[in-house]
Order: C-alpha cells, then sequence, then structure tokens
C-alpha cells in the first residue's frame, strides 16, 4: 500500500511539471507592433523592448543557454547598453528581416 501511495505521488508530481512545460511551451510567442518587440512566455517571462534599441542579433545554433524558447537554434538579442535576451522563433530569417527593416542598423551574426 506504501508503494502504490508513492506511485501516485510521483505521477501526480511529474504530470504537474509536464503540463506546467507544455503551457509555457504553447504560451510563448514574441510580437512585433509598430515599434517594440514583446516577447511572452507563459506565466515565467514577460518583456517589452524598443526595436530601435536593438545592436546586435547573433544566431546560435547549438546553444543551450535558459531562455524564452524550446529549441536550441537560437537568437541572441543585445539592446540598449548591456541587455540580452535569447528567443527562439520559428521563421527566424523572416523575423530578422521584419526587425532590420524597422531599425537596419541591426548588426546580424550567424555562428
Amino acid at each position: 500500500m506504501l508503494y502504490w501511495k508513492k506511485s501516485i505521488a510521483l505521477f501526480a508530481v511529474t504530470a504537474g511539471f509536464a503540463l506546467i512545460t507544455l503551457y509555457i511551451f504553447y504560451t510563448t510567442h514574441y510580437t512585433i507592433y509598430e515599434n517594440v518587440l514583446t516577447i511572452k512566455s507563459g506565466f515565467l517571462f514577460s518583456a517589452s523592448l524598443d526595436i530601435d534599441t536593438i545592436k546586435k542579433i547573433t544566431r546560435k545554433r547549438q546553444h543551450l543557454l535558459t531562455g524564452p524558447g524550446f529549441c536550441v537554434d537560437r537568437l541572441m538579442i543585445e539592446y540598449n547598453e548591456h541587455d540580452c535576451v535569447i528567443i527562439a522563433p520559428s521563421a527566424k530569417t523572416a523575423f530578422v528581416a521584419h526587425l532590420k527593416r524597422i531599425n537596419p542598423d541591426i548588426d546580424y551574426i550567424e555562428m
């Protein structure tokens, strides 16, 4: 009986983590409206940044640093003086092209 109770507790904890992960996965999105990039990832992360403050975008493949995105092919966006955020939009090339149309001074590096 004790083994059964531990199994149920373990299942409940595992299912809880799985549901939270799926929630974050399906609610992560990036929105460009006028001159502002908004990044939202579930209830954990939310940021808005002025596209004119973006200095450099680096595409890093196999980059495992944490950030709002669930793949290893990510974009590191450096903005302001020392700020950066790592994201993983599905259409990376189009995403960068759209940002560069708004701010042509963005440097783009592919690694």
